[in-house]
């Protein structure tokens, strides 16, 4: 039998590793990556950092505004592990390109103020990936 368009069809059993594990590490990188580009890291959990700056949230290659829907990032049929690892580390690294490309010149504290993570969704236009983060750029001396 043949699938119709609207059918979903995961064909996940082609992976050597776990899906998760890949997840991971597609995530990993990117922590790294934009650590690497600071001299200290800091968590926050309030809105803002200690010197009133706020948060901002990176989702799926762009910028996201509080109350903006974030960007779909669609999978390729068909959906087997490696089409959504593949599509998850594109979205993951879109998303790190802007946070390197908006980070301030002089700021060398980093902020997380919620680390990146990845999910997928099935949606009724496909299967959808999501690569999100929050965080603020920030100086240790206070003169950025």
């Amino acid at each position: 039998m043949q699938n119709s368009v609207t059918d979903i069809v995961d064909e996940t059993y082609d992976a050597n590793i776990s899906f998760g594990e890949q997840v991971k590490v597609a995530v990993a990188e990117m922590v790294t990556t934009i650590e690497g580009m600071a001299a200290r890291v800091a968590t926050s959990r309030s809105a803002f950092t200690e010197r009133g700056l706020p948060h901002v949230a990176y989702c799926n290659g762009a910028q996201k505004r509080q109350g903006e829907m974030a960007l779909p990032w669609p999978v390729t049929p068909p959906y087997t592990i490696a089409n959504q690892v593949a599509a998850m580390r594109e979205c993951v690294r879109a998303t790190m390109v802007v946070i390197v490309a908006e980070k301030p010149d002089g700021a060398d504290l980093l902020v997380w103020r919620e680390e990146p993570w990845v999910t997928r969704l099935l949606r009724p236009d496909g299967l959808h990936v999501r690569a999100y983060t929050r965080l603020a750029w920030d100086c240790v001396g206070g003169a950025a």
